[in-house]
């Protein structure tokens, strides 16, 4: 599974690295995405849906960040 870390990165560029990463995996594959912003959720999981990628499961981390796993 393909995996990036956005933390410390805000919005929109946030975004835009994942979805980058996003266009250099298969379609049916999954990435694995850290954020650290938990306002930037709501965000990016509604334009990973509008992008028509599959949001599998937004999981909270010990350390203050958000695990994202999307499907393509």
């Amino acid at each position: 599974m393909e995996q990036i870390d956005v933390s410390g990165i805000s919005c929109p560029l946030n975004y835009a690295k994942i979805k980058v990463k996003l266009s250099q995996i298969y379609p049916g594959k999954q990435l694995q995405a850290l954020i650290d912003n938990e306002k930037a959720l709501d965000s990016i999981s509604t334009s990973l849906t509008l992008d028509s990628h599959k949001l599998i499961s937004i999981s909270p981390k010990r350390d203050g960040k958000y695990l994202i796993i999307v499907e393509k």
